[in-house]
């Protein structure tokens, strides 16, 4: 709105010269490709031009109208190929936390882990965004690490295997004692259903205590002895194929920091199947003599 009335009526008269000239502009434009046909067609009529000349003429006619009104709308620069790639960079504590972890322990987002994705580019990432993601694993974030405000649970990042909380891009603190991709438990907590699984994973020690919901559990026996020596290593890791090895004079119970997933996730040991079970709400468990 223009407050000073020159002003309004300079601008509009101005307006007004402009859509005056574009018209005539047209104008005189289409009437020269309107003669220039006529021309062609009536040279047709009298026999001076041929069927093939008159057809070819109104067709360099037409393309040079669209060509010539195309180009003032799309230009060369319209149909250049860009290549539109960021190179992503680590930000200062992504190079501390890489510097620092030689085991490869996951790296925890402190505030809102779940809906970033920059992190899994250079760590394994406890978070990430994705519109689907696995409903426990989702129920283990909103109650135990990932729901912004919340206080982590201990027990539950050690069980995952996070040796580092993010806070920001130059800070990052280290979790205490991360029980690595495997470990054996010295005693099963068996639970009736699900929820309660979930509630004990508030107060429950991670490194000794695997709890198990009793529609999992088939084998029965609820404590091992473990000896000094009882370990189990990841030797490999590939998307599909996962492998340990385990060192336990005794019968023991072992518990990956991997996410439970029967559906094409197949266990074995000495190359022979065997059957495993979800554990600690995600994770997986197998017994071994």
């Amino acid at each position: 709105m223009f407050r000073n009335e020159t002003v309004a009526s300079e601008f509009y008269s101005h307006l007004i010269s402009d859509r005056n000239d574009l018209f005539s502009s047209d104008a005189i434009r289409s009437l020269i490709f309107i003669s220039l046909a006529f021309a062609a067609l009536l040279l047709y009529t009298k026999n001076i031009l041929n069927t093939t000349v008159v057809v070819l003429s109104l067709l360099f006619l037409v393309s040079v109208d669209v060509i010539s009104i195309d180009k003032k709308y799309l230009t060369k620069d319209n149909f250049k190929r860009e290549v539109k790639h960021k190179k992503t960079k680590p930000s200062k504590v992504d190079l501390d936390i890489l510097a620092s972890n030689k085991e490869g322990r996951r790296v925890f987002v402190a505030g809102n882990g779940m809906n970033e994705s920059q992190t899994a580019y250079f760590h394994q990432s406890m978070g990430g965004y994705h519109p689907a993601k696995l409903r426990r694993y989702q129920d283990i974030a909103d109650h135990h690490f990932g729901a912004p405000g919340l206080q982590p649970t201990i027990n539950v990042l050690r069980m995952l295997n996070a040796g580092f909380v993010k806070q920001g891009s130059d800070n990052f603190v280290n979790i205490p004692n991360p029980l690595g991709h495997a470990w054996f438990v010295e005693k099963i907590n068996i639970q009736p259903n699900p929820d309660s699984v979930m509630n004990k994973l508030y107060s429950f020690d991670s490194e000794k205590t695997a709890i198990i919901n009793k529609q999992d559990y088939k084998i029965g026996k609820t404590k091992y002895d473990l000896t000094s020596n009882a370990q189990i290593n990841q030797t490999m890791f590939t998307p599909n194929k996962i492998v340990y090895k385990s060192n336990n004079s005794n019968d023991g119970y072992a518990v990956f920091s991997e996410v439970h997933y029967k559906k094409g996730w197949n266990a074995y040991i000495d190359d022979k199947p065997v059957n495993y079970e979800r554990v600690n709400y995600i994770l997986r468990g197998l017994w071994r003599t």
